[in-house]
Order: C-alpha cells, then structure tokens, then sequence
C-alpha cells in the first residue's frame, strides 16, 4: 500500500518520465522495509530482527510497483 499511494500521489501532474519515479518508490520503500527490521533489532526491545519480514516487504513493494505502473502510468 505504501508504494500504490505515494505513485498515486506522484502521477498526478507529474511532467517527467513516471515510471523512473515509480521505481525510486520501490527502491525507497524496500529500504524502509530494511530499516525498520534493523531498528527492530537493534533499538526495540523483545523485538527481533526477521529475515522473513524483509522478504516480505521486499515483494510487497514490488508488488505494489507492477499495480502502480498496470493503474497510474500513463500509456
């Protein structure tokens, strides 16, 4: 959901190539995705870093990238 509502949000009105900003969302979001777990670990306690989590955030960023581009980009 992340990346669908910040593409959304950068579609509208948008005068440069939307599909170059669609994958910096994604980039962006995986990396939140990997910080978040590192925070997790490091600076939250009884929470623990998880492998698993990343990976999941990681191809629901993509996910969300493919409906972004399939819904927003303009053809």
């Amino acid at each position: 959901m992340l990346v669908v509502l910040w593409c959304l949000a950068y579609s509208r009105g948008a005068k440069i190539n939307i599909k170059k900003i669609f994958v910096m969302v994604t980039i962006l979001s995986v990396m939140y995705g990997i910080g978040m777990e590192i925070v997790q670990h490091y600076f939250i306690p009884f929470r623990s870093f998880d492998l698993g989590d990343m990976i999941a955030d990681g191809l629901g960023s993509i996910i969300g990238y493919f409906v972004s581009i399939k819904r927003f980009a303009k053809k």
